[in-house]
């Protein structure tokens, strides 16, 4: 994110922050994204998907955090929403997760999740 965006804090809320990011490229999938983190963890909590015209595409809402060892607290659940198709929801769920293991794209690609 941080090569691709720029971020700004917008509001400064009594338990967290709200961030916007402004993208660099008008080649990115989301022209800005807006992300609430809590303030003692840093933990995000939602982040809000946006076109360049400032229209929301998606919600995501971060939940069940979990240790995954080693020091790596993050989110076990991601809940993604549609604000195009109100009624469709996808469900992320991560079970496993070291710091530092760079991925392949192709390994996000939906003939690979699961796997």
């Amino acid at each position: 994110l941080v090569a691709d965006y720029t971020p700004e804090i917008i509001e400064d809320l009594p338990d967290q922050y709200v961030l916007e990011l402004k993208g660099k490229d008008l080649k990115l999938t989301y022209a800005i994204l807006r992300l609430w983190v809590r303030k003692g963890d840093f933990q995000p909590i939602r982040m809000e998907c946006y076109t360049i015209s400032d229209e929301l595409i998606k919600s995501v809402f971060y939940q069940d955090y979990r240790d995954f060892g080693e020091g790596l607290t993050r989110p076990g659940m991601l809940e993604m929403k549609s604000a195009i198709l109100p009624k469709s929801k996808t469900f992320l769920e991560i079970i496993y997760l070291k710091r530092g293991v760079k991925n392949p794209a192709k390994r996000f690609q939906r003939s690979n999740l699961g796997k």
